[in-house]
Protein backbone atom coordinates (compact mmCIF):
# COMPACT_ATOMS: atom_id res chain seq x y z
CA UNK A 1 0.00 0.00 0.00
CA UNK A 2 2.87 2.69 -0.07
CA UNK A 3 2.17 5.75 -1.39
CA UNK A 4 -1.58 6.13 -0.67
CA UNK A 5 -0.74 7.86 2.85
CA UNK A 6 -0.31 11.24 1.35
CA UNK A 7 -2.72 10.46 -1.76
CA UNK A 8 -5.14 9.53 0.82
CA UNK A 9 -4.95 12.34 3.08
CA UNK A 10 -5.00 14.99 -0.05
CA UNK A 11 -8.09 13.81 -1.02
CA UNK A 12 -9.81 13.78 2.70
CA UNK A 13 -8.84 17.69 2.76
CA UNK A 14 -10.39 18.45 -0.10
CA UNK A 15 -13.49 16.60 0.37
CA UNK A 16 -14.40 18.81 3.27
CA UNK A 17 -14.56 21.89 5.19
CA UNK A 18 -13.07 23.17 8.20
CA UNK A 19 -16.61 22.30 9.79
CA UNK A 20 -16.23 18.90 9.17
CA UNK A 21 -13.37 18.37 10.86
CA UNK A 22 -12.04 18.04 14.34
CA UNK A 23 -8.53 16.64 14.51
CA UNK A 24 -7.16 15.05 18.33
CA UNK A 25 -2.95 15.11 18.24
CA UNK A 26 -2.12 12.29 20.28
CA UNK A 27 1.10 11.50 22.41
CA UNK A 28 2.55 9.34 19.58
CA UNK A 29 2.99 10.27 15.90
CA UNK A 30 -0.21 10.28 14.35
CA UNK A 31 -3.66 12.07 14.50
CA UNK A 32 -6.82 10.73 14.51
CA UNK A 33 -10.95 11.15 13.89
CA UNK A 34 -12.86 12.34 16.74
CA UNK A 35 -16.78 11.39 15.86
CA UNK A 36 -19.05 14.62 14.44
CA UNK A 37 -22.10 16.07 16.34
CA UNK A 38 -24.14 15.17 13.11
CA UNK A 39 -28.32 15.25 13.06
CA UNK A 40 -29.44 12.43 11.32
CA UNK A 41 -32.40 13.54 9.52
CA UNK A 42 -35.78 11.66 9.10
CA UNK A 43 -35.22 10.70 5.48
CA UNK A 44 -32.24 9.23 6.00
CA UNK A 45 -33.75 7.14 8.62
CA UNK A 46 -36.54 5.60 5.97
CA UNK A 47 -36.25 2.04 6.50
CA UNK A 48 -34.74 0.24 3.27
CA UNK A 49 -35.07 -3.62 2.17
CA UNK A 50 -31.21 -4.68 2.90
CA UNK A 51 -28.86 -6.05 -0.56
CA UNK A 52 -29.36 -9.46 -1.40
CA UNK A 53 -25.83 -11.18 -1.17
CA UNK A 54 -24.81 -14.74 -2.57
CA UNK A 55 -21.63 -16.19 -2.19
CA UNK A 56 -19.68 -19.49 -3.05
CA UNK A 57 -15.76 -20.68 -3.90
CA UNK A 58 -14.66 -23.12 -5.76
CA UNK A 59 -10.90 -24.74 -5.57
CA UNK A 60 -9.11 -25.72 -8.43
CA UNK A 61 -5.90 -26.99 -8.09
CA UNK A 62 -3.68 -24.65 -6.14
CA UNK A 63 -6.20 -21.52 -7.11
CA UNK A 64 -9.16 -20.44 -4.83
CA UNK A 65 -11.94 -18.67 -6.58
CA UNK A 66 -14.22 -16.50 -4.76
CA UNK A 67 -17.40 -15.15 -6.37
CA UNK A 68 -19.99 -13.15 -4.56
CA UNK A 69 -23.12 -11.05 -6.24
CA UNK A 70 -24.63 -8.50 -4.58
CA UNK A 71 -28.85 -7.30 -5.83
CA UNK A 72 -29.92 -3.67 -4.87
CA UNK A 73 -33.62 -5.03 -3.59
CA UNK A 74 -34.10 -1.06 -2.04
CA UNK A 75 -35.43 1.85 -3.74
CA UNK A 76 -32.36 4.03 -3.75
CA UNK A 77 -28.76 3.60 -4.99
CA UNK A 78 -26.38 1.81 -2.96
CA UNK A 79 -22.36 1.77 -2.61
CA UNK A 80 -20.53 -1.01 -1.82
CA UNK A 81 -16.96 -0.18 -0.15
CA UNK A 82 -15.59 -3.45 -2.70
CA UNK A 83 -12.44 -1.10 -4.30
CA UNK A 84 -9.22 -1.43 -2.93
CA UNK A 85 -6.99 1.25 -4.08
CA UNK A 86 -3.42 1.96 -4.17
CA UNK A 87 -1.19 4.92 -5.48
CA UNK A 88 1.72 4.51 -7.91
CA UNK A 89 4.85 6.28 -8.62
CA UNK A 90 3.36 8.96 -10.52
CA UNK A 91 0.64 9.67 -8.04
CA UNK A 92 -1.83 7.70 -10.47
CA UNK A 93 -4.56 5.83 -8.42
CA UNK A 94 -4.68 2.47 -9.83
CA UNK A 95 -5.99 -0.94 -8.02
CA UNK A 96 -4.45 -1.91 -4.63
CA UNK A 97 -2.83 -5.89 -5.66
CA UNK A 98 -4.94 -7.18 -2.68
CA UNK A 99 -8.49 -7.01 -3.23
CA UNK A 100 -10.23 -8.59 -0.13
CA UNK A 101 -9.14 -8.56 3.16
CA UNK A 102 -8.23 -12.61 4.84
CA UNK A 103 -8.30 -13.46 8.82
CA UNK A 104 -8.31 -16.53 9.92
CA UNK A 105 -10.56 -16.64 12.85
CA UNK A 106 -10.42 -19.35 16.53
CA UNK A 107 -7.90 -21.13 14.00
CA UNK A 108 -10.91 -22.52 11.99
CA UNK A 109 -13.18 -20.11 10.10
CA UNK A 110 -11.41 -18.01 7.24
CA UNK A 111 -13.24 -14.89 7.07
CA UNK A 112 -12.95 -13.20 3.61
CA UNK A 113 -14.37 -9.57 3.73
CA UNK A 114 -14.63 -5.93 1.56
CA UNK A 115 -14.96 -3.75 3.86
CA UNK A 116 -14.08 -0.17 6.22
CA UNK A 117 -11.19 -1.92 7.72
CA UNK A 118 -11.38 -1.15 11.33
CA UNK A 119 -8.94 1.01 12.99
CA UNK A 120 -5.91 -1.00 14.66
CA UNK A 121 -6.04 -1.35 18.64
CA UNK A 122 -2.58 -2.04 18.82
CA UNK A 123 -1.16 0.25 16.78
CA UNK A 124 -1.54 4.21 16.03
CA UNK A 125 -2.20 5.32 12.68
CA UNK A 126 -2.76 8.70 11.16
CA UNK A 127 -5.87 7.94 9.33
CA UNK A 128 -8.78 5.57 8.32
CA UNK A 129 -8.45 3.48 5.05
CA UNK A 130 -11.30 3.91 2.76
CA UNK A 131 -11.69 1.77 0.29
CA UNK A 132 -13.61 3.10 -2.93
CA UNK A 133 -17.16 2.07 -3.65
CA UNK A 134 -19.37 0.57 -6.67
CA UNK A 135 -22.88 2.04 -7.54
CA UNK A 136 -25.51 -0.60 -7.65
CA UNK A 137 -28.75 1.06 -8.87
CA UNK A 138 -32.56 -0.16 -7.39
CA UNK A 139 -33.07 -3.63 -8.90
CA UNK A 140 -29.40 -3.87 -10.85
CA UNK A 141 -27.30 -6.98 -9.61
CA UNK A 142 -22.91 -6.14 -9.13
CA UNK A 143 -21.08 -9.24 -9.26
CA UNK A 144 -17.37 -10.41 -8.86
CA UNK A 145 -14.79 -12.82 -8.58
CA UNK A 146 -11.70 -12.79 -6.61
CA UNK A 147 -8.72 -15.67 -7.43
CA UNK A 148 -6.83 -16.24 -4.42
CA UNK A 149 -3.63 -18.35 -4.58
CA UNK A 150 -3.65 -21.24 -1.80
CA UNK A 151 -2.04 -22.06 0.86
CA UNK A 152 -4.25 -18.25 1.52
CA UNK A 153 -2.33 -15.27 3.02
CA UNK A 154 -3.71 -13.12 5.93
CA UNK A 155 -4.04 -9.85 4.88
CA UNK A 156 -5.01 -6.54 6.58
CA UNK A 157 -4.07 -3.13 4.97
CA UNK A 158 -2.65 -1.75 8.59
CA UNK A 159 -0.51 -5.13 9.00
CA UNK A 160 1.32 -5.49 5.78
CA UNK A 161 3.28 -8.80 5.78
CA UNK A 162 7.25 -7.98 6.10
CA UNK A 163 10.39 -9.64 5.43
CA UNK A 164 10.71 -10.55 9.02
CA UNK A 165 6.88 -11.79 9.69
CA UNK A 166 6.67 -15.08 11.57
CA UNK A 167 3.61 -17.00 10.04
CA UNK A 168 2.54 -20.88 9.91
CA UNK A 169 0.53 -22.78 7.96
CA UNK A 170 -2.90 -23.84 9.37
CA UNK A 171 -6.63 -25.16 7.99
CA UNK A 172 -9.43 -23.63 7.85
CA UNK A 173 -12.81 -25.86 8.51
CA UNK A 174 -14.93 -22.86 7.15
CA UNK A 175 -15.24 -19.67 5.44
CA UNK A 176 -17.40 -16.50 5.01
CA UNK A 177 -17.99 -13.41 3.46
CA UNK A 178 -18.89 -9.97 4.23
CA UNK A 179 -19.38 -6.48 2.31
CA UNK A 180 -20.13 -3.22 3.62
CA UNK A 181 -22.33 -0.66 2.01
CA UNK A 182 -23.92 2.24 2.42
CA UNK A 183 -27.51 3.74 1.19
CA UNK A 184 -27.63 7.34 -1.27
CA UNK A 185 -28.50 9.25 1.38
CA UNK A 186 -28.75 13.50 2.30
CA UNK A 187 -25.16 14.66 2.54
CA UNK A 188 -23.44 12.04 1.44
CA UNK A 189 -20.47 13.14 -0.65
CA UNK A 190 -19.71 11.11 -3.92
CA UNK A 191 -17.13 12.10 -5.80
CA UNK A 192 -15.06 9.80 -9.62
CA UNK A 193 -11.65 8.82 -8.83
CA UNK A 194 -9.27 7.37 -11.02
CA UNK A 195 -9.93 4.64 -11.36
CA UNK A 196 -13.10 3.24 -13.80
CA UNK A 197 -16.35 2.84 -12.11
CA UNK A 198 -14.88 3.48 -8.24
CA UNK A 199 -16.13 6.32 -6.27
CA UNK A 200 -14.91 8.35 -3.12
CA UNK A 201 -17.63 8.40 -0.53
CA UNK A 202 -17.86 10.45 2.60
CA UNK A 203 -20.23 11.55 5.11
CA UNK A 204 -19.73 13.33 8.53
CA UNK A 205 -21.35 9.90 9.94
CA UNK A 206 -19.96 8.11 7.66
CA UNK A 207 -19.08 4.90 10.43
CA UNK A 208 -22.36 5.25 11.88
CA UNK A 209 -24.25 4.55 9.00
CA UNK A 210 -22.27 1.79 6.92
CA UNK A 211 -23.86 -1.48 6.77
CA UNK A 212 -22.33 -4.85 6.78
CA UNK A 213 -23.53 -7.56 4.91
CA UNK A 214 -22.49 -11.37 5.90
CA UNK A 215 -23.14 -14.67 3.92
CA UNK A 216 -23.95 -17.92 4.99
CA UNK A 217 -20.94 -19.78 6.68
CA UNK A 218 -19.70 -22.39 3.98
CA UNK A 219 -18.00 -25.38 5.15
CA UNK A 220 -14.13 -25.76 3.50
CA UNK A 221 -10.77 -26.89 3.48
CA UNK A 222 -8.32 -23.97 3.28
CA UNK A 223 -4.76 -23.57 3.59
CA UNK A 224 -4.25 -20.58 5.44
CA UNK A 225 -0.53 -18.59 6.03
CA UNK A 226 -1.32 -17.84 9.81
CA UNK A 227 0.50 -14.33 11.06
CA UNK A 228 1.90 -14.45 14.14
CA UNK A 229 3.73 -11.42 14.33
CA UNK A 230 1.40 -8.42 15.04
CA UNK A 231 -1.71 -8.50 13.35
CA UNK A 232 -5.31 -8.02 13.99
CA UNK A 233 -8.29 -9.88 12.71
CA UNK A 234 -11.69 -8.80 11.80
Amino acid sequence: MRGWVSKFLFLFLIGCSQSDLHWEIPKVKGVKMENQNVTISDDQKIKEKEPLLNFSLTKEGKLLKIRYELINESSRNIYIFNVMWDVNQEGKEILAKEQVYVSLVDNSLISFSKRIPPLPLIRTVEFRYLPYATKIEPGKKFEEELILHIPVEEYNPYFPKEDSSETETKIAESCVFSIDYIFEIEDLQIKDTEIKNAFSIWHPKLMQIVKTLKSKTLPAQIEVIYRKDEFERF
